[in-house]
């Protein structure tokens, strides 16, 4: 049976939220299930519906490491520089939990590594001008996106018997 179908007959409102504000896609997302956000997709999910914390599904799967799922997200439409209410973007969750698949391709996609925390303009009009911006964070991101490199450059250096 037809799943767009069943859907449509059903009067599902694919955009209802939950106590959370998260929606079928954000769930969908959430637990790697890929052919559920395929069809919600085609129902015209929105990509870039927010949760209480102003998460998109994309935040969710690129914490995960769904890179399937991120490319779907993407090409529909989803905004990958977009920030969640700690000023956090899908790529600094993807680098804080070592996923340097998503991390790679949501920067072939165009998302900036220099915005993955609050940026040093919006941190100075908060204290005033003051200056001196988010560099703690950023450094962070920096030192993580230098591990995660590591570690891909150790599993690419491997040999079959796992030696290297």
């Amino acid at each position: 049976m037809n799943n767009n179908k069943v859907l449509n007959d059903a009067g599902a409102d694919i955009e209802l939220k939950d106590n959370l504000e998260k929606t079928a896609l954000h769930h969908a997302c959430n637990t790697s299930c890929k052919d559920v956000v395929e069809v919600l997709i085609r129902n015209k999910a929105n990509v870039n519906a927010f949760d209480q914390q102003k998460e998109t599904p994309l935040f969710y799967s690129s914490y995960h490491g769904h890179l399937g799922i991120c490319k779907l997200l993407v090409v529909n439409g989803a905004e990958i520089n977009r920030r969640d209410k700690d000023k956090a973007t899908p790529l600094f969750l993807a680098t804080l939990q070592k996923h340097a698949d998503v991390c790679e391709y949501l920067m072939q996609q165009g998302a900036d590594p220099h915005s993955m925390t609050e940026s040093e303009e919006e941190e100075e009009e908060e204290e005033g001008g003051g200056g001196g911006g988010n560099r703690k964070g950023k450094e962070k991101v920096v030192e993580r996106k230098e591990e995660v490199e590591e570690v891909e450059k150790k599993k690419k250096k491997k040999n079959f018997l796992n030696i290297g």
